[in-house]
């Protein structure tokens, strides 16, 4: 019994927020993994692509690096940025759940940014649902 509360303890503590300076170099190693991607990407459904690469990418990245924490930040954006609600917050999730951010104030931060680029009926109905379900919408 006593192992078992162990490894639970073990199992929730989250990494801190890189700071920015560490940040910096991480994303300077992005641009010149992802440069190129970043500069084909030009449609909306390249940069849902590159989203999801980056986040794939960050997933597989060692928990609580800042290599991780950049990657999926960058994913984050990168899908905000079109309106892509759900992979921006599939994204945000993986950051609450590996780093020490408020996990509401980052899904609201995220819903935010997507709702100044949600410009489909579509893009609008999943950010109103992900807000509903998320327990913004009051």
């Amino acid at each position: 019994m006593r192992l078992v509360l162990i490894l639970l303890v073990v199992a929730a503590v989250k990494a801190p927020v890189p700071s920015p300076e560490l940040q910096q170099d991480s994303r300077k190693t992005a641009a010149d993994l992802y440069g190129d991607r970043f500069v084909k990407a030009k449609t909306a459904a390249e940069k849902v692509a590159l989203a999801k690469e980056l986040l794939e990418a960050g997933l597989k990245v060692e928990d609580g690096l800042t290599d991780q924490y950049v990657l999926l930040d960058l994913a984050r954006d990168v899908a905000a940025g079109v309106g892509e609600t759900a992979t921006a917050l599939e994204a945000a999730e993986a950051l609450a759940a590996r780093f020490e951010v408020g996990a509401l104030k980052l899904k609201a931060k995220t819903l935010l940014a997507v709702a100044q680029h949600a410009s489909s009926t579509a893009q609008r109905k999943a950010l109103a649902e992900a807000a509903r379900e998320g327990g913004l919408v009051f």
